[in-house]
């Protein structure tokens, strides 16, 4: 429950303004400075004075910033958990087990945030020379340390570049530390300097770090989007809501009931969804499809791969006048080139498998698909970044590692074992039955999670 009401403060709050003054946020309790008169600061003023403004960040009482000076490991933590809305009596009374460090215990100054951080999965402590599990609250934290933080604490999970982003002096670090910091890259959250390098072991300095925040804010609160994925998902079974912004929506899908179904599109604020797609016409995917949804929504067409006619499922299309077509190789079912296309990927036996992408992110739609629709899509154009698991089939190993994923949504009541499979080929899962609806943002360039992954907080 707590991650869930963690999940709700972030959905509510991440997009607005910083609001909570830090009392005890880098330096001892100050009169504040004028937010752009600081007398050492050149660099970066209008970040730095952006945040001064709403009492994030504070001067010292001679009026300089001191800009070079490095945030330690506690004083990050400490702001970036009241960003994302954690009043100080949430924070008193936030309950988890206990992260086990031996600098850092129960009723020391930091140790709330320390275990907040921890269970949330910002950070994990470091091991002294003597293998205890430590803290290091007034350390320095350096950038591949805070690049890591920023990913996890505000959902970044960005890819579907090809080849991980890189600078000078990153590409030899290990894959989780070059993914963290390819991941702020590609968010433009951080360019590195103008030499090429990144330099990950230097100390965070106060200037880079309010550089850091404020760009997570303009990421968070204009993302560009251009496509989202809703992934619902329940006990009964699957479905999934494409919103390209500015033009159209279209229902993959609709294998939950009807009232949950039609309670999920509401929790989205949708009103219209002009294409509906069945992967498949049997009642695991039609079960959800009703004469007053589909009134209610004014769905305009129907696409399937098959030319069954005389169902209840065709009756009610004739019946509400709703074009039926029937899908095709070469052609997008919905979408633009001004967003992102949806294409058949692979049809047989009246079922396909749906390919969803915009030239660098590709996402599988696979409700449907079997072994053998999942051996063909693997060999097909080029991996995929995102996998829809088939609710027919597990895929094998060896099939899994030519689609080559970097995260998976899993169907409805999944064994777990599926997830451990996953989980084991390093694959993030989600799965919406879990998780009431998943949320994918896909732009030009990346695409991230508006939930944490399973296997990431559990």
């Amino acid at each position: 429950m707590l991650h869930y009401h963690y999940k709700r403060l972030k959905g509510d709050i991440m997009k607005k303004l910083i609001m909570t003054v830090l009392a005890l946020l880098l330096v001892l309790p100050i009169l504040p400075s004028k937010a752009a008169g600081f007398s050492d600061v050149d660099l970066y003023e209008d970040e730095i004075s952006w945040l001064a403004e709403r009492g994030v960040i504070k001067g010292y009482p001679d009026g300089t910033f001191r800009p070079e000076e490095p945030i330690n490991r506690l004083n990050a933590i400490q702001l970036i958990l009241r960003d994302i809305g954690f009043t100080e009596e949430q924070i008193i009374k936030y309950s988890a087990k206990d992260p086990g460090f031996t600098d850092l215990r129960k009723g020391m100054y930091g140790y709330q945030e320390a275990l907040i951080a921890h269970s949330l999965g910002f950070i994990s402590g470091n091991k002294n020379e003597n293998g205890e599990l430590v803290f290091n609250a007034g350390a320095p934290i350096n950038r591949s340390q805070i690049a890591k933080v920023l990913k996890n604490a505000y959902v970044i999970q960005a890819g579907g570049m090809g080849e991980p982003v890189t600078f000078k002096d990153t590409e030899n670090l290990n894959r989780d530390l070059q993914s963290n910091v390819a991941t702020l890259a590609l968010a433009e959250i951080t360019t590195g300097y103008q030499d090429g390098t990144f330099r990950p072991f230097e100390n965070t300095s106060r200037q880079h770090f309010a550089v850091f925040m404020k760009r997570t804010f303009d990421y968070i609160d204009h993302p560009l989007i251009k496509t989202q994925v809703h992934f619902f998902g329940d006990d009964e079974g699957n479905a999934a809501v494409i919103e390209f912004v500015g033009e159209s929506v279209a229902l993959v899908d609709a294998g939950l009931g009807a009232a949950e179904l039609d309670e999920q599109l509401t929790t989205l604020g949708l009103t219209t969804i002009e294409t509906f797609i069945a992967t498949e016409l049997s009642g695991e995917t039609l079960n959800g499809v009703t004469k007053d949804l589909f009134e209610k929504y004014n769905v305009q067409r129907a696409v399937d791969a098959s030319d069954v006619t005389g169902t209840a499922y065709t009756e009610l299309l004739e019946e509400l006048d709703i074009e039926r077509v029937r899908a095709v190789y070469d052609e997008p079912l919905v979408g633009s080139n001004e967003t992102s296309n949806l294409f058949v990927e692979h049809m047989k036996d009246n079922m396909m498998v749906l390919d969803l992408g915009n030239g660098t992110v590709s996402i599988m739609l696979a409700n449907s698909a079997t072994t053998e629709m999942y051996n063909e899509a693997a060999d097909f154009y080029f991996p995929f970044d995102v996998m829809q698991a088939s609710r027919k089939v597990k895929v094998s190993d060896s099939t899994l590692n030519r689609i080559d994923p970097a995260h998976a949504i899993l169907p409805s009541n999944y064994p777990v074992e599926f997830f451990r499979h996953l989980n084991r080929n390093d694959v993030y899962v989600y799965s919406p039955q879990d998780q009431y609806i998943t949320t994918l943002s896909m732009t030009d360039g990346y695409y991230f999670f508006e939930q944490h992954a399973l296997n990431v907080v559990e």
